[in-house]
């Protein structure tokens, strides 16, 4: 179950340029994994309330619900394993939702750590505006709390200009979404509040080794190695997670958007095997600690 992060749809879990290259939908369906792809509330084709109400708490909320419609089989099958897939803020969201339900299996949390780049953070409100500007969302009546980035931000906050493809991220700028203020506002609380330490599921980090938002600048993660990001991150979590790390060489913030994208779904579909396979009976896991870096 994949979501997404702020200002993404569920194409960035199924980019439509070179889906064969980027889509980590197609990569995880070859592996046997069923995904379920869908845009959370207020992104997307979803709908789009008043931008207040749309936060961490709303946001996890309604992914629990749609976590039990999966395990009911109100979508054609009950599924009876869950693996909750996030990036960036929706792995906040992730965070929020599995310490509240306790209703999944394992979880995959990429381009998020619990420290943070406090300079990128700054640049925040000088690269996001108003959607309700931006000709791409015109007509579509959001208010003002709806944001978006600036035209041409997005190559130097979500990515290494070194690891990225021009025709991506040209793809990216012309499919971009939105966020609320208040999603945002709620984000930086979810950072501080620990939900990490109440998971007690199998769960994967992974982050870009450049990734400018969570590894780069003053208060930022150690990313050089998945050993320093496991060491780094891991008094966040609780030992029955059996924490895992990885960090994608030369990688921005999107994993899935990266040159060596492949690398990371390699990592994430031997991660899945190990701790939450695709067929057979569920697993009990009994950790003490963290396992080690993910390869």
């Amino acid at each position: 179950m994949l979501i997404p992060g702020a200002t993404y749809s569920d194409t960035y879990w199924n980019f439509p340029y070179d889906p064969a290259k980027y889509s980590y939908v197609r990569a995880m369906l070859a592996a046997g994994y069923a995904t379920l792809n869908f845009d959370p509330l207020g992104f997307g084709q979803s709908s789009h309330p008043l931008s207040a109400l749309v936060t961490i708490e709303t946001e996890a909320f309604v992914t629990h619900q749609v976590i039990q419609a999966a395990r009911s089989g109100t979508f054609g099958t009950a599924f009876s394993h869950v693996i909750l897939v996030g990036h960036s803020m929706g792995t906040a969201v992730a965070w929020r939702e599995a310490a509240a339900y306790h209703d999944i299996n394992g979880m995959i949390a990429t381009g998020n750590s619990h420290h943070q780049s406090l300079v990128t953070i700054l640049k925040t409100p000088l690269i996001t505006y108003p959607a309700a500007l931006d000709p791409r969302f015109s007509g579509q009546h959001l208010d003002l709390g709806y944001l978006t980035t600036r035209p041409g931000t997005r190559i130097d906050v979500f990515y290494n200009r070194a690891d990225a493809s021009p025709a991506v991220v040209a793809k990216d700028e012309s499919t971009k979404d939105t966020v609320t203020l208040t999603f945002l506002a709620t984000y930086f609380l979810e950072d501080v509040d620990l939900d990490t330490s109440r998971i007690h599921v199998p769960v994967l980090i992974a982050v870009g080794q450049d990734d400018a938002l969570m590894c780069k600048g003053l208060g930022a993660d150690d990313c050089a190695t998945s050993s320093a990001f496991l060491r780094s991150e891991a008094p966040f979590y609780s030992p029955a997670t059996c924490l895992q790390a990885y960090v994608l060489p030369n990688a921005g913030h999107d994993l899935n958007l990266s040159l060596n994208a492949q690398s990371f779904f390699q990592v994430a579909k031997r991660w899945a095997n190990r701790w939450v396979p695709a067929s057979g009976p569920a697993t009990a896991h009994h950790c003490d600690g963290p396992v080690g870096p993910a390869t």
